[in-house]
Protein backbone atom coordinates (compact mmCIF):
# COMPACT_ATOMS: atom_id res chain seq x y z
CA UNK A 1 0.00 0.00 0.00
CA UNK A 2 2.93 2.59 0.94
CA UNK A 3 4.68 1.91 -2.28
CA UNK A 4 1.25 2.56 -4.17
CA UNK A 5 1.49 5.78 -2.68
CA UNK A 6 4.58 6.88 -3.06
CA UNK A 7 4.36 6.50 -6.68
CA UNK A 8 0.91 8.14 -7.39
CA UNK A 9 2.76 11.05 -5.33
CA UNK A 10 5.96 10.78 -7.40
CA UNK A 11 3.59 10.41 -10.70
CA UNK A 12 1.58 13.89 -9.07
CA UNK A 13 5.41 15.96 -9.29
CA UNK A 14 6.59 14.65 -12.68
CA UNK A 15 3.64 15.64 -14.11
CA UNK A 16 3.54 18.84 -11.93
CA UNK A 17 7.42 19.57 -13.35
CA UNK A 18 6.53 19.26 -16.87
CA UNK A 19 3.44 21.24 -16.85
CA UNK A 20 4.57 24.77 -15.42
CA UNK A 21 5.89 26.72 -18.21
CA UNK A 22 9.89 27.87 -17.19
CA UNK A 23 11.26 30.81 -19.20
CA UNK A 24 13.42 28.52 -20.89
CA UNK A 25 10.09 26.81 -22.61
CA UNK A 26 9.36 30.21 -24.25
CA UNK A 27 11.78 29.73 -27.02
CA UNK A 28 11.42 27.06 -28.58
CA UNK A 29 14.21 25.35 -30.45
CA UNK A 30 13.40 26.20 -34.00
CA UNK A 31 13.72 29.58 -32.80
CA UNK A 32 16.73 29.62 -31.27
CA UNK A 33 18.29 27.43 -34.04
CA UNK A 34 17.31 30.15 -36.13
CA UNK A 35 18.73 33.18 -34.68
CA UNK A 36 22.15 31.56 -33.62
CA UNK A 37 25.28 31.87 -36.11
CA UNK A 38 27.60 29.33 -36.54
CA UNK A 39 31.39 29.14 -37.20
CA UNK A 40 33.91 26.07 -37.41
CA UNK A 41 34.52 26.26 -33.81
CA UNK A 42 31.32 28.00 -32.10
CA UNK A 43 27.70 29.44 -32.37
CA UNK A 44 26.30 32.29 -31.04
CA UNK A 45 22.91 33.87 -30.82
CA UNK A 46 21.47 37.04 -28.78
CA UNK A 47 18.81 35.70 -26.62
CA UNK A 48 16.15 39.09 -25.93
CA UNK A 49 14.34 37.42 -22.41
CA UNK A 50 17.36 37.70 -20.26
CA UNK A 51 19.66 40.10 -22.49
CA UNK A 52 22.55 38.03 -23.28
CA UNK A 53 24.41 37.09 -25.54
CA UNK A 54 25.32 33.17 -25.74
CA UNK A 55 28.55 31.79 -27.15
CA UNK A 56 28.64 27.91 -27.19
CA UNK A 57 31.69 25.83 -28.46
CA UNK A 58 30.47 23.38 -31.09
CA UNK A 59 32.37 20.33 -28.81
CA UNK A 60 33.93 19.67 -25.52
CA UNK A 61 36.76 22.48 -24.96
CA UNK A 62 40.38 20.83 -24.70
CA UNK A 63 42.02 24.08 -24.28
CA UNK A 64 40.77 27.39 -22.51
CA UNK A 65 38.92 29.33 -25.33
CA UNK A 66 39.15 32.99 -24.95
CA UNK A 67 36.10 34.97 -26.41
CA UNK A 68 35.59 38.30 -27.09
CA UNK A 69 32.59 40.44 -27.67
CA UNK A 70 33.55 43.56 -30.39
CA UNK A 71 31.70 46.53 -31.29
CA UNK A 72 31.19 47.93 -34.78
CA UNK A 73 34.52 49.94 -34.57
CA UNK A 74 36.32 46.22 -33.93
CA UNK A 75 36.76 47.78 -29.75
CA UNK A 76 36.70 45.25 -27.46
CA UNK A 77 33.72 45.58 -25.14
CA UNK A 78 33.86 42.55 -23.25
CA UNK A 79 36.26 39.54 -22.75
CA UNK A 80 34.96 35.92 -22.05
CA UNK A 81 36.64 32.29 -21.65
CA UNK A 82 34.67 29.40 -22.23
CA UNK A 83 37.56 26.86 -19.90
CA UNK A 84 38.61 23.47 -20.79
CA UNK A 85 35.97 21.01 -19.90
CA UNK A 86 32.99 23.72 -20.79
CA UNK A 87 30.90 24.56 -23.90
CA UNK A 88 29.50 27.84 -23.15
CA UNK A 89 29.66 31.67 -22.27
CA UNK A 90 27.26 34.37 -21.46
CA UNK A 91 27.94 38.01 -21.82
CA UNK A 92 25.56 40.45 -20.51
CA UNK A 93 24.46 43.02 -22.47
CA UNK A 94 22.02 45.18 -20.46
CA UNK A 95 23.97 48.01 -21.04
CA UNK A 96 25.04 47.46 -24.93
CA UNK A 97 22.65 49.30 -27.43
CA UNK A 98 21.12 47.90 -29.90
CA UNK A 99 23.23 47.17 -33.09
CA UNK A 100 26.23 44.87 -35.07
CA UNK A 101 28.22 43.54 -32.53
CA UNK A 102 30.95 40.71 -33.30
CA UNK A 103 31.50 37.80 -31.60
CA UNK A 104 35.68 36.41 -31.73
CA UNK A 105 37.23 33.03 -30.53
CA UNK A 106 40.65 33.55 -30.37
CA UNK A 107 41.33 29.59 -31.17
CA UNK A 108 44.20 30.03 -33.20
CA UNK A 109 44.54 31.48 -36.80
CA UNK A 110 42.21 33.02 -38.10
CA UNK A 111 40.38 33.77 -35.53
CA UNK A 112 36.68 32.72 -35.43
CA UNK A 113 34.00 35.82 -35.97
CA UNK A 114 30.26 35.82 -35.62
CA UNK A 115 28.30 38.75 -36.46
CA UNK A 116 25.55 39.08 -33.62
CA UNK A 117 22.14 41.53 -34.00
CA UNK A 118 21.11 43.28 -30.92
CA UNK A 119 17.53 44.44 -31.92
CA UNK A 120 14.77 44.41 -28.32
CA UNK A 121 11.31 44.59 -28.65
CA UNK A 122 9.41 47.59 -26.99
Amino acid sequence: MKINSYLGILAMCVLVMYALPTQAQTLDQHQIHSRSKVSNVIKAFYEPLNDIVVVQAKGLVRNNLPIQLLDAQKNVLQNKTIYQGSTIVFFDVQTLYEGSYTVVAQNGEPPQQITIEIRRQP
